[in-house]
């Protein structure tokens, strides 16, 4: 979707991820941007939010057709 070569991380926290057999839980932080999620002000900007949209929106159909 972004065509970009960008390594996953992995963040502490429980989530519902290991609750399903095929699945991931994941969020929308990108290299270089301001990281407020979770926090009092949180907030992401249009261009993020619609990667994110395009991201989770591919994910879902490829856990769902494969």
């Amino acid at each position: 979707v972004m065509c970009e070569k960008a390594q996953p991380i992995s963040m502490g926290g429980s989530t519902f991820a290991r609750a399903f057999k095929k699945g991931c839980s994941f969020g929308p932080a990108f290299k270089g941007q301001i990281d407020n999620i979770h926090d009092a002000n949180e907030k992401v900007s249009k261009e993020n939010l619609l990667t994110a949209y395009k991201i989770y929106k591919k994910a879902i159909f490829d856990l769902a057709t494969k």
